[in-house]
């Protein structure tokens, strides 16, 4: 026979359920205008080294290469892609920016 958990316990764990607030998801919105130039950068390296994470942990070497080829090196250091990264958060506000930035190294770099 399972032993019961106790009251106290039990109503801990629904209280922690039902009352905890659900998590609000960053806009592309919040990163372009509620985050300084410092904070969107450190905020959206980690997203496009998340992506090229993703891709090495796949399988997809060339994928990860194109992708911190494109962000970071290339012939003008990154600076188109970036463009097109900023312009993307502009086009779409509501969107997640890592969706944004997912859709734009497939399109760079292919799938």
């Amino acid at each position: 026979m399972k032993a019961a958990l106790p009251k106290r316990i039990t109503a801990a764990i629904l209280l922690c359920l039902l009352g905890s607030a659900p998590a609000l998801a960053i806009t592309a919105q919040d990163v372009t205008d509620k985050m300084s130039k410092q904070e969107r950068y450190s905020y959206l390296t980690g997203l496009i080294d998340m992506r090229a994470f993703e891709a090495a942990q796949s399988g997809s070497g060339a994928m990860a290469t194109c992708i911190y080829d494109a962000y970071y090196h290339g012939d003008d250091n990154g600076k188109a892609a970036w463009a097109k990264l900023l312009d993307g958060l502009r086009q779409f506000p509501d969107k997640q920016p890592a969706t944004i930035v997912h859709l734009l190294t497939q399109k760079a770099c292919g799938k």
